[in-house]
């Protein structure tokens, strides 16, 4: 619906463009909608008879309607001027295409060239009937009303640089898009070329067997190009995003521009140009990413630290442990150690030391004995040895004893618990063993 509107739209456009030279006020459906209801008349009616009966209704003199139908994958518009007062048509015209955008595309001039040609200017007489239509293979082919007489008809060639521009002779459409083929009266004849958004390109052809007419027409536009050395640069045009860097040739209105850098990994930047008619601007800007600070840790799994390199997108960017700075929409950072690899996304703050920290299982990594194996072990070697010499010493004490002496029974008891201390640290130092001997 929004590309037929537009259809209407720039067919409406070209009715007006021509209407204004005859004196003549174009109504939109809009309008007449208005006009019937005030009238009290039916406004349902939409196709067929009904149109001149509805234009007769609000008095019009010319009626232009039209109709697009989808044919396989093409398109064809059929437009036709009527007059009212007899309901015959004055003009009619076919516009086939691939697309709704290229009927969008041509169907201004076609309206334009319908009121042209089948509306008379006030003071003359009536044209005679339009140019008839025919298709021989891939090339559009027209052949014009020849004045009395017998001139000689040949086919002359059509061509333009850009190509798809309607051509008229002696203001008769004669292509609907160059390169094209028409059949012509032998002789001088006027043409014009005419390409939406080209200037109209007139000039004075000579028909003659086996002709080509190659006419070059000049833009309204120009051409900006712009390059940032870094590919894939966010890039504005007027406050507009335009794309990514590098931008080749956009079409621009004459007039000034501004391009800017508007990526958020990259430094802005501005440049002002005026854009001039059929000429290239090229544009040459710097890309300065943004920064971030980074550093990053790593240990091995059995929390020794481990020294390693860092390697951001690819490329070797420092070691583990530096503050290193790095752009600021870096994707990947790795940490090398040891012939082993980590990895990991990154998503960076400007404005703040980013830290990673970075856990390895390093095949080779250096085994370490646990600290409660040598704190267990030398506090068990201590209570083993002092007990044990405290109790051998204990029992020589008893054995000195003459028999029957009190003190003999405290030194064996006490000797007896000194003897339990010792097992307890023998049994500590043995576990200790065990456990270094797990650490291996």
């Amino acid at each position: 619906p929004g590309v037929l509107a537009t259809i209407t739209d720039r067919a409406r456009s070209g009715t007006v463009d021509a209407a204004t030279t005859r004196g003549l006020t174009v109504m939109t459906s809009d309008n007449i909608d208005v006009l019937l209801k005030e009238a009290g008349k039916d406004a349902k009616c939409v196709e067929g008879e009904c149109e001149v009966e509805t234009a007769r209704n609000i008095g019009a003199a010319y009626v232009i309607t039209g109709r697009i139908a989808r044919i396989d994958q093409n398109y064809s518009l059929n437009i036709r001027l009527l007059e009212v007062k007899s309901g015959a048509i004055l003009k009619a015209a076919i516009l086939d295409g691939n697309s709704l955008q290229e009927i969008n595309r041509g169907v201004f001039f076609i309206a334009r060239d319908l009121v042209d040609q089948g509306v008379p200017v006030p003071g003359t007489l009536r044209p005679e009937a339009g140019a008839a239509a025919f298709v021989e293979g891939q090339t559009l082919a027209y052949e014009l009303p020849l004045p009395t007489g017998r001139e000689e008809l040949v086919v002359v060639r059509f061509d333009s640089r850009p190509p798809g521009a309607f051509v008229r002779v002696d203001r008769q459409l004669v292509c609907q898009r160059t390169p094209c083929n028409a059949r012509l009266a032998a002789g001088p004849h006027t043409m014009e070329m005419e390409l939406l958004n080209y200037d109209l390109s007139s000039s004075w052809i000579e028909a003659k067997r086996d002709g080509e007419v190659m006419q070059k027409l000049e833009p309204k536009f120009g051409w900006l190009s712009v390059r940032t050395g870094t590919t894939g640069v966010l890039l504005s045009i007027n406050g507009k995003e335009q794309g990514s860097s590098p931008l080749e040739s956009l079409e621009l209105p004459p007039g000034p521009v501004l391009v800017s850098i508007s990526d958020p990994c990259f430094q802005p930047d501005i440049d002002k140009r005026t854009i001039q008619k059929a000429r290239r601007t090229d544009i040459e800007m710097v890309a300065r990413p943004k920064m971030a600070r980074l550093r990053m840790t790593a240990d091995s799994s059995n929390g020794e630290a481990v020294d390693g390199e860092v390697v951001i997108d690819g490329l070797n960017s420092g070691k583990t442990g530096q503050d290193l700075t790095i752009p600021l929409c870096s994707k990947r950072a790795s940490i090398e150690a040891k012939g082993e690899t980590w990895s990991a996304d990154l998503r960076l703050t400007e404005s703040e030391l980013n830290s990673i920290h970075a856990k390895l299982q390093l095949a080779n990594a250096p085994k370490t004995t646990p600290k409660w194996v040598w704190w267990v072990g030398g506090t068990g070697a201590v209570v083993w040895g002092g007990a044990g010499v405290a109790a051998i010493m204990l029992h020589n004490s008893a054995n000195s004893y003459p028999p029957g002496d009190p003190r003999t029974a405290g030194a064996v008891s006490t000797g007896k618990t000194m003897m339990i201390v010792s097992n307890v640290g023998a049994a500590m130092v043995l576990t200790a063993a065990v456990g270094w001997i797990l650490s291996l």
